[in-house]
């Protein structure tokens, strides 16, 4: 933990923010909207999680936003860097993950192509996706009809003699 890269950051009345990704924990709440800065660590593979200091304990943070896609420090750069050359001067977070994913759909539309699309491809496969609680009602609870029986076969009987 000590060797991870820091930032000094405000923590707002909505969580920390870091790189324009709202971050959030209730472990934070009672310090969030005082305008006391605080240290927060991040792995710049993966941006999924942060790490804020709270006295001399680090407490985690995650994207306020729980459907968002892990990604690394370098493809939040080349977002940003895309977006602000097609002329976009003020830059949010549903922006710079929707062309990220936007990106990688080209990577990987491109990866058996070029040398570069493939280090790209390897370079955020550790990244897998978290998995997601399933909240869909299930269908009985929704009024659908009820189940169907399976069909009977029939059975042949053989004497063993």
């Amino acid at each position: 933990m000590d060797f991870l890269p820091a930032e000094r950051r405000v923590l707002q009345r909505d969580g920390p923010h870091l790189f324009n990704i709202r971050y959030w924990s209730d472990e934070l709440r009672r310090l969030m909207g005082q305008g006391e800065k605080v240290t927060i660590k991040y792995d710049p593979r993966d941006l999924s999680r942060v790490f804020v200091r709270i006295e001399d304990d680090y407490v985690e943070a995650r994207p306020a936003d729980v459907t968002r896609p892990a990604i690394a420090l370098w493809e939040h750069r080349a977002a940003v860097a895309e977006l602000r050359d097609a002329g976009r001067r003020a830059v949010d977070e549903e922006l710079i993950f929707s062309t990220i994913l936007a990106q990688r759909a080209l990577v990987d539309a491109a990866g058996a192509a070029t040398k570069s699309a493939r280090r790209q491809v390897a370079r955020r496969a550790h990244l897998a996706p978290t998995a997601m609680i399933d909240v869909t009602p299930a269908a009985r609870d929704a009024g659908s009809d009820p189940p169907r029986p399976l069909p009977y076969f029939e059975v042949e009987e053989w004497d063993e003699r």
